[in-house]
């Protein structure tokens, strides 16, 4: 199992609306508005069921941690909200409630501090190593991997009616500073990025006719995209290109990732036996029923 945090849009995907008990883990129930998970209809059973799995040790991993004394304090869970959402948090802390959005961050927090604990603790009883030839053997194996992509920040202006389309090219050819215009006629409640962003991150979130400008328009050019739902205007304020890391730059990083692969079979056989301690039960049927709309036997099967 993949230890990483789901992706920020992932939350995008949240069924706030659905209710009704799912599974319960260590005999506290857990809805559909608890969790971020993906729409089921997009990704299928088979997806969604590894990220119930993924869900479900995180939980119970966070309540072994809590077991074993470890705690969060308020400031831990409003610091790690804000890094993982930015200026999106209110946003987010309004459509799903800021209770579950603690409660996500503390469960994510303390799983991660408790599988950083138990993988130090492995490593050092099973005197596991990884050597310099280990180490560029990876490199050299997954250079293109690690080659940081290229970025961009930017603001954006977006329309739809005709009369929006004029008054904002007029007030363009008046030299109007772009964030004014940005925020006086843009539909789009954001209207800057605030941070670089790579092509990766942008894609889910823009046209790919806007992704496709933004990287090839020169800074502090205004560019016109007219699409069939709209038109974008686009303001690049910063670009920085791709860079390929060192050897040197990557070893550190490399080593515990190495041992982190090595560590990661104990790692699993520790969630296992978690699990044991602290049972889950998992309502199949429920699941099915509600998230294909049908009845169960007509659901499509899990993979």
């Amino acid at each position: 199992m993949k230890r990483n945090r789901p992706r920020l849009w992932i939350f995008l995907f949240f069924l706030p609306l659905l209710q009704g008990r799912l599974l319960s883990v260590n005999e506290a129930e857990l809805t559909f508005e608890d969790l971020p998970f993906l729409l089921v209809k997009e990704i299928g059973l088979g997806d969604f069921r590894k990220i119930m799995d993924q869900t479900v040790v995180q939980m119970l991993i966070s309540q072994y941690a809590r077991k074993q004394g470890i705690s969060i304090s308020d400031q831990q869970v409003n610091d790690f909200l804000q890094q993982m959402m930015g200026e999106k948090l209110n946003d987010f802390s309004a459509l799903f409630g800021e209770g579950t959005m603690k409660k996500w961050a503390e469960i994510q927090l303390l799983f991660d501090i408790m599988v950083q604990q138990k993988e130090a603790e492995v490593i050092q009883n099973h005197q596991i190593q990884v050597s310099d030839k280990e180490i560029k053997d990876y490199y050299w194996n997954n250079i293109q991997k690690m080659v940081k992509p290229e970025t961009a920040r930017f603001q954006f202006i977006f329309a739809i009616e005709p009369s929006k389309i004029k008054a904002i090219e007029e007030e363009l050819q008046k030299g109007t500073e772009f964030s004014v215009i940005a925020q006086n006629y843009s539909r789009a409640q954001e209207w800057d990025t605030v941070r670089p962003i790579s092509r990766e991150q942008l894609s889910p979130l823009f046209p790919q006719e806007v992704v496709e400008k933004v990287f090839s328009t020169p800074e502090k050019q205004v560019e016109k995209i007219a699409i069939k739902m709209g038109t974008f205007w686009i303001y690049v304020l910063e670009k920085k290109p791709a860079v390929q890391p060192s050897l040197d730059e990557m070893k550190g990083q490399i080593r515990q990732l190495l041992l982190r692969e090595k560590a990661d079979p104990y790692i699993q056989q520790w969630f296992q036996e978690v699990m044991k301690e602290l049972p889950v039960h998992f309502d199949l049927g429920l699941m099915k029923e509600l998230l294909t709309g049908e009845g169960i036997e007509e659901a499509p099967a899990l993979e």
